[in-house]
């Protein structure tokens, strides 16, 4: 897999400081072995991530399990902001927008997906060898804000196309 780019998001688990980087188009939450984010206290399956629309949304999997953010009980499934507070049964979690800072939530601020995408192109400039792929498909993901993207190479050789990203 790519090298995460700082510019991905996180979910931060409040008690033990562990950083649970989002860069899945689905991410699963829970204590099941096929969780992406596995968290022994929780249920098999308790709640999923979806990046859907250039942002992440938080859906629960398993009824019954009581998710909250900011203190305000999901209901069906909601957009978790920058610095938001994610409590899933008794885990919390804070969502940070663009992993190890956050970012302000502003018109001009780094988690504008603007600001995603010249992160990754200033991070490619600074070292040319290193693998922004997966940095690059989500902030541009962001920025048009579509479910997916996909980063595609073009053989010089035969033509042949191949999906890396």
């Amino acid at each position: 897999m790519a090298e995460l780019s700082e510019a991905s998001p996180v979910l931060k688990d409040e008690q033990t400081g562990t950083r649970h980087p989002l860069h899945r188009r689905i991410e699963t939450v829970g204590s099941a072995r096929e969780c992406t984010i596995r968290i022994d206290d929780l249920a098999p399956f308790a709640a999923q991530i979806l990046f859907e629309g250039g942002t992440y949304q938080l859906q629960e999997i398993t009824p019954g399990v009581r998710i909250e953010i900011d203190g305000r009980r999901l209901k069906k499934k909601a957009a978790p902001k920058n610095g938001d507070r994610i409590k899933i049964d008794k885990k919390t979690f804070t969502f940070l927008q663009q992993g190890e800072t956050g970012g302000e939530e502003n018109d001009e601020s780094p988690g504008d997906p603007i600001f995603g995408f010249i992160g990754v192109m200033v991070s490619l400039l600074q070292d040319r060898n290193r693998d922004v792929s997966q940095g690059l498909v989500t902030s541009v993901s962001k920025l048009l804000r579509c479910d997916a993207a996909r980063l595609v190479i073009e053989s010089n050789e035969d033509g042949r196309r191949k999906t890396v990203a």
